[in-house]
């Protein structure tokens, strides 16, 4: 007699689909391949942030050149709009362009100044002409320069007692309304290299900037710099592993410098630095590895707000590395730097020659790294994979810390029992 329950007796619809097909090993098929794809995500993972755009492009100097001083009535001024042409042309999608802030604000708290506002949105609508997204950047390393009433020239940093934070806060709400229907604007850049102030004291100002900005409304990315000149190669010393802005809309990215010279303003040829450092051409991926890593750990995205090279054939093959290695982390930047303003025999100009009009060998250089999609199949795919291992390990830190403290703190006391012969309440004495 056939059995009322088996599967024969019940509806096609209700016989597990495994069963009907008939073949005992599907269902270990099926975990088989769930296994495989839950496997694969990191990769997956690794190859979709191959598919975003890296951007590249150059700071356009020449709005932070202010004479202290500052004249009043002095018109805030930027390059004109052949330089503008002459970016767009080389196919170049993006500028920086660094303004004082003691132009656009006179007077800390105050309005700003139309004449200021004006001058900016008049180089907005032009690069918007050229198809440029444009990052005003507050040039300012975290001061403000003004005449106190003694006559002499007075720098406040940002967060002391007479120059509190909430100055760079209302600063950047006041911006973010002004420009509010404003085009081209890809970011706002909240600072550029804040140095010599408490880097927790900068930590806290940057946040206040960041939830002003959001309070009005505006939807576009914020970049953070970090202090001590926003240096790529100390930013874990500076900041230690965590990230630090919180923002509702997940749009910030955090801006770091890297040049690769240690004398300032390339003061040393390539041939002198290499004397004195016989791993300099290791330099270019070391000082960008530690600030890549840092955003990796965090999840986010990083950008390289200057980076540079003179003419040398040495320090240009450098920065050609160095490129290579933010083409390998998919960083964005601005190269440092173009402007009318600069002097002939300035070493890091990418201005072209007055004369022909020839580009410079930086530039040249510069060109063969356009960004844009730099998806590789392969290695976005393994990519994915170390991104996962790094979070996980930056993840397990606190817990590892805390294993290591515990392990400080109790082995030598279970060493010293051991040592005695044995724990507390054990019936056995020390050995005679």
């Amino acid at each position: 007699m056939r059995n009322p329950r088996s599967a024969a007796s019940l509806p096609s619809a209700v016989v597990p689909w495994h069963e009907r097909c008939g073949w005992p090993g599907t269902r270990f098929l099926v975990s088989c391949a769930l296994f495989l794809f839950l496997w694969t995500i990191p990769g997956l993972h690794g190859v979709a942030l191959g598919l975003n755009p890296v951007l590249r492009g150059v700071n356009d100097a020449g709005g932070e050149f202010i004479p202290l001083p500052l004249p009043e009535g002095h018109p805030l001024t930027f390059s004109s709009p052949r330089t503008l042409e002459y970016i767009a042309g080389k196919g170049l999608k993006l500028v920086r362009l660094p303004f004082a802030w003691e132009q656009m604000q006179p007077i800390p708290g105050g309005p700003l100044d139309p004449h200021s506002v004006a001058a900016l949105r008049a180089y907005l609508e032009e690069a918007d002409r050229h198809g440029l997204q444009v990052i005003p950047d507050l040039h300012n390393y975290a001061r403000f320069n003004r005449v106190g009433s003694d006559g002499l020239l007075q720098t406040m940093v940002v967060g002391d007692p007479r120059f509190p934070s909430t100055f760079l806060a209302d600063f950047w709400r006041r911006m973010a309304e002004a420009f509010r229907d404003a085009p081209a604007i890809y970011a706002w850049g909240l600072m550029n290299e804040p140095h010599d102030i408490v880097t927790r004291r900068w930590e806290e100002a940057s946040q206040e900037a960041v939830t002003a900005i959001r309070e009005t409304g505006d939807r576009r990315w914020i970049l953070v710099p970090g202090s001590n000149w926003s240096a790529a190669h100390i930013w874990v010393m500076c900041h230690g592993y965590e990230a630090w802005i919180r923002d509702p809309l997940g749009r910030v990215a955090y801006e770091a410098h890297c040049y690769l010279n240690a004398a300032p303003s390339f003061g040393m040829s390539y041939a002198q630095e290499l004397e004195q450092d016989p791993d300099l051409e290791d330099r270019a991926w070391r000082r960008l590895q530690v600030f890549a890593d840092w955003c990796d750990f965090n999840g986010l995205p990083g950008f390289i707000g200057e980076f540079g090279s003179p003419a040398d054939p040495g320090w240009l093959a450098l920065f050609d590395r160095l490129l290579n290695e933010m083409d390998r982390h998919r960083l964005s930047g601005t190269a440092w730097a173009l402007g009318e303003k600069w002097p002939l025999d300035y070493a890091l100009s990418l201005h072209p020659d007055p004369v022909s009009g020839e580009d410079r060998p930086s530039m040249k250089v510069l060109l063969r790294h356009p960004g844009g999609r730099t998806l590789r199949v392969w290695e976005d795919f393994l990519r994915g994979y170390r991104l996962y291992y790094m979070r996980a390990v930056h993840q397990s830190r606190p817990l590892r810390e805390s294993w290591r403290d515990l392990r400080r703190e109790w082995s030598p006391r279970i060493k010293g029992l051991l040592r005695l012969g044995g724990l507390p309440g054990d019936s056995a004495g020390p050995a005679r």
